[in-house]
């Protein structure tokens, strides 16, 4: 699971594991007023290649995840993903730590309108041995938010979309 672009690496984030997990717990909960609590940790083995320098890394690490759900008086549904001690090393043995945070959150009536829906994600490559090899930088930062608010009407009344990929 090696990436070599920005649009390969969602690909290959545990993110789309979190939509599935939520997924999940809407099936599985009835209409009942009770919230239900998934967490989870577990260990996970990483291939990103580092756009700022161009190395590929391999590592491990764990992801923890947590969701809640809870569908009455309303859905509401939030989900906290982050990555615990990720770290890699490239094949010359420059070591990478891969700190990673996303958060989701949706509130919505039972019918889905009104709906607010929220969704940020930050993911780090930080490269350990600064050399002053790269002077455009050698630490990719990560950044999406993703935001949408539909009235009772059931019309989108906001949406945003915000992605930022920079070397530092």
């Amino acid at each position: 699971m090696r990436t070599s672009m920005f649009s390969d690496y969602w690909r290959t984030t545990p993110f789309a594991s979190l939509f599935l997990m939520v997924a999940a717990l809407v099936f599985s909960v009835s209409n009942a007023a009770a919230q239900v609590i998934f967490e989870n940790h577990v260990p996970f083995n990483f291939a990103f290649d580092n756009p700022c320098t161009g190395e590929p890394f391999t590592g491990t690490g764990f992801i923890h995840l947590r969701s809640t759900l809870q569908t009455a008086p309303n859905f509401h549904v939030s989900v906290e993903e982050n990555f615990e001690n990720a770290k890699g090393t490239t094949s010359t043995g420059v070591m990478y730590t891969v700190p990673l945070q996303s958060t989701l959150h949706e509130v919505a009536d039972l019918d889905f309108a009104p709906d607010t829906f929220s969704f940020e994600e930050t993911t780090q490559f930080i490269r350990q041995a600064e050399d002053g090899t790269f002077v455009m930088g050698d630490d990719f930062f990560v950044q999406n938010k993703v935001h949408a608010t539909v009235n009772a009407n059931g019309v989108p009344t906001v949406s945003a979309v915000e992605s930022t990929a920079t070397c530092k």
